[in-house]
């Protein structure tokens, strides 16, 4: 009889077996797919967000006190203003 090879393991689970391919190509997936999902709560988290969303504001009439083109404008943007000052 001969002896055992030095490659053929003499009892189970002595000599890991060699993963195939696909099992590290899974982990990977999975743990790239809990990575994206960590990333995505950490942006989600932080932003508001609402589907019945509506705009509430009030009409004002704006209407000119004398006929003419306006040559200029003394305003810059959300400037706030005193009354009584020109504004045009």
């Amino acid at each position: 009889m001969n002896p055992p090879s030095s490659d053929a393991p003499t009892s189970p689970g002595s000599v890991p077996a060699k993963r195939p391919r696909w099992v590290w190509a899974a982990a990977l997936a999975i743990l790239a797919g809990a990575a994206a999902v960590l990333v995505y709560a950490r942006y989600a988290g932080a932003r508001e967000s609402t589907d019945d969303a509506f705009l509430d504001g009030e009409i004002v009439a704006v209407a000119p006190s004398v006929a003419g083109r306006v040559a200029s404008v003394r305003a810059d943007g959300n400037q706030a203003g005193k009354r009584g000052e020109p504004r045009v």
